[in-house]
């Protein structure tokens, strides 16, 4: 199973942007995936977006892994949708400076 992650970054260049994105890969601890960047023209910054691959198979125990490596890279989580079929995370307390807000969601 693996977590998506997206990340609004503030800088003004992609390469700035592409810097931040990858302190918050390596404080994650897993390798990224599918990483994608664009213009986020509301903040005049980016969204970088990418998947982490989850070392969990059960459904409960990945659950609680994003959780906690969302605890990793920010506080003052909130959690949204339904924990059986399609949790995720919203925080705009990142612990990582660049990053303005950062969200993860499940793909099984």
């Amino acid at each position: 199973m693996r977590s998506l992650w997206k990340t609004w970054i503030e800088a003004k260049a992609e390469r700035n942007a592409l810097r931040v994105s990858e302190r918050v890969r390596d404080a994650l601890g897993g390798e990224a995936v599918d990483q994608r960047i664009e213009p986020y023209p509301k903040t005049s910054g980016f969204l970088v977006s990418f998947e982490v691959e989850l070392g969990s198979e059960a459904w409960n125990d990945c659950v609680v892994e994003v959780i906690e490596l969302g605890q990793r890279v920010g506080h003052e989580w909130i959690l949204s949708g339904d924990v059986r079929d399609d949790p995720s995370g919203w925080s705009i307390k990142p612990s990582i400076s660049g990053v303005k807000a950062i969200e993860w969601s499940l793909i099984y």
